[in-house]
């Protein structure tokens, strides 16, 4: 076993949990995400993050993006869906 996937079994996280893209949905509230790389759209009612397979959209109201860092973002409001775009090629 490679010392990363050990490292990661000895603290019980995923085997992504440094490389690929993770959402975090918390209530209606609030999107965090690791593994954006831009931000596509920005508005009140629908934010649209660029990941490296997919685009992530966000729909609802009063949205701000309330933290956004390397490769991370955090989208806070009225979330009323949250929706995967198709592959990129």
């Amino acid at each position: 076993m490679k010392l990363k996937k050990r490292l990661l079994h000895l603290v019980d996280l995923p085997e992504d949990a440094f490389g690929g893209s993770h959402i975090e949905i918390v209530s209606n509230s609030s999107v965090k995400v690791n593994g954006c790389r831009r931000i596509i759209d920005y508005s009140s009612d629908k934010v649209i993050l660029s990941m490296k397979e997919y685009d992530l959209t966000v729909i609802g109201r009063d949205l701000t993006l309330s933290s956004y860092g390397e490769n991370t973002a955090a989208v806070s409001g009225r979330i009323t869906s949250v929706m995967l775009g198709g592959e990129k090629c």
